[in-house]
């Protein structure tokens, strides 16, 4: 298994994974952007005879489906006569020099 997190694929910024008990009968595993809301919750019954082989397992699929993605680039004119930039693939507003559009996640190239 990949131990480690990428970046949050809507703003790029930092993630940490942590754990807090659920109803005193649930594990929760969660994977938290510092940045933004974007985030991942599982839980795993903490009196399951295999809890700590469920607990892995849950943990692993969710490392993986945190760092599956397919990266878009989005291409945007920073020298563009209107006030406002826009993302190429959503067209939201950005702000230069943003790397990711906070919308729909897409690498931004400024060019």
């Amino acid at each position: 298994m990949n131990e480690k997190l990428e970046r949050c694929p809507f703003c790029g910024g930092e993630v940490d994974f942590w754990t807090r008990t659920e109803a005193e009968d649930y594990q929760a595993l969660i994977i938290d952007c510092k940045d933004c809301p974007a985030n991942m919750e599982e839980w795993v019954y903490k009196y399951d005879k295999n809890f700590a082989e469920n607990f892995e397992k849950k943990k692993v699929e969710m490392f993986e489906a945190w760092n599956r993605r397919i990266e878009r680039m989005a291409k945007v004119d920073k020298d563009a006569i209107f006030p406002v930039k826009v993302c190429g693939i959503c067209h939201s507003v950005v702000d230069y020099p943003d790397k990711y559009c906070s919308e729909c996640g897409a690498k931004l190239e400024w060019k």
